[in-house]
């Protein structure tokens, strides 16, 4: 081997030594720190989410309505033939999620990006999917929807950096 590639191979090393120390420090941080988020949330509000089938298998979201009671949540399907189909959050949830080739699991990929998929287990702190709606209006009205339900909503448990332990420090 000659010198240069020695030194080579020595940095390439030291590179990954130092990335793993790293990692292990983030990782050591984000524990110290109540970084695991393992805050539960419990909807109060319902949702009525409105799909349509825009072209053959492709499901977008055209409405999201807040609702006073969870019980009320509902997935409203119309499909190019003009029939519709009508689901409660329930039944969306009974749905696979690695479905992607009935109308039901396409219909619950499109639900999931938007706010249908707060009531189904994603994150609140992750956003909307823009992907997933007809248009911008039905996206910006979106927003509008994910802030009534997301305010309303009551959250129990650690979540984020610092929420695990007391933030009051007595100095001397």
């Amino acid at each position: 081997m000659k010198p240069l590639q020695f030194v080579n191979a020595g940095l390439s090393q030291v590179k990954k030594g130092l990335f793993v120390a790293g990692l292990a420090g983030s990782l050591l941080l984000m524990s110290a720190c109540g970084g695991s988020s393992s805050e539960e949330v419990t909807m109060t509000q319902g949702l009525i989410t409105d799909i349509k089938e825009v072209k053959t298998d492709l499901f977008k979201i055209t409405d999201e309505e807040v609702v006073p009671n969870v019980a009320d949540s509902r997935i409203r399907a119309t499909y190019m033939d003009g029939t519709t189909e009508e689901f409660t959050l329930e039944e969306a949830k009974l749905v696979d999620a690695s479905d992607t080739t009935s109308r039901r699991g396409r219909i619950r990929s499109a639900a999931f990006g938007g706010i249908m998929g707060y009531y189904m287990g994603r994150s609140l702190s992750s956003g909307t999917n823009s992907g997933v709606y007809a248009n911008k209006a039905a996206h910006a009205k979106s927003n509008i929807a994910k802030s009534k339900v997301s305010s309303s909503a009551v959250r129990s448990g650690k979540s984020g950096f610092g929420k695990g332990r007391s933030g009051r420090s007595f100095g001397g």
